[in-house]
């Protein structure tokens, strides 16, 4: 599961850095983000983190043999403090800029619902604003869809309908039933 997580969170990180201009970092990420001069030093800034939050079952599963989960994400902008400007206006635009390219999108991955925006949010701390810097996380979740369909996508899903006129249905009423194509064809 490790490598299909860090997939996911490579293809939002790249398909975000080609929807956003002006960033000069933009990669997966795992962790707390603590000021350590030695880490303000690993990436150019702007930069764009992705992360997986979450993940459940999703309520409304394919019935194709794939499984079905609901990811949670977080991207977090992570920028320099403007000098002649209030310090969130460039995280803000680019958090604007995520936003807008999170909502409704499927972020690159494939078998992936789009994506349903939660919540942008600046996160106050004291150790970043001491460091010059300034972050703003953006949250959402999407489904997607793990493992192989059952059915081959170029052929139709193979269907027997079948009815019945009487009211008892179920177990035990098995020779009440018709088939639909059988009854279609005598028509």
């Amino acid at each position: 599961m490790s490598n299909l997580i860090t997939g996911w969170e490579t293809q939002i990180a790249d398909y975000l850095n080609g929807q956003i201009d002006g960033l000069q970092t933009s990669q997966r990420y795992s962790g707390q983000f603590e000021v350590d001069p030695i880490l303000l030093d690993t990436f150019a800034r702007p930069a764009l983190f992705i992360a997986t939050t979450s993940w459940e079952k999703a309520s409304v599963q394919p019935g194709d043999g794939r499984i079905a989960l609901k990811v949670g994400f977080s991207a977090h902008i992570v920028t320099e403090k403007a000098l002649h400007s209030t310090p969130e206006n460039l995280a803000m635009d680019l958090a604007l800029a995520v936003t807008t390219a999170v909502e409704g999108g499927r972020m690159g991955i494939r078998d992936a619902q789009v994506a349903n925006l939660q919540q942008a949010r600046l996160c106050l701390d004291e150790s970043l604003n001491n460091a010059g810097l300034v972050r703003w996380e953006i949250r959402w979740d999407q489904v997607i869809y793990l493992g192989e369909s059952q059915w081959p996508e170029l052929e139709p899903v193979p269907l027997d309908l079948r009815f019945s006129h009487v009211p008892e249905v179920g177990f035990g009423h098995e020779q009440d039933y018709h088939r639909m194509a059988e009854e279609l064809a005598n028509v």
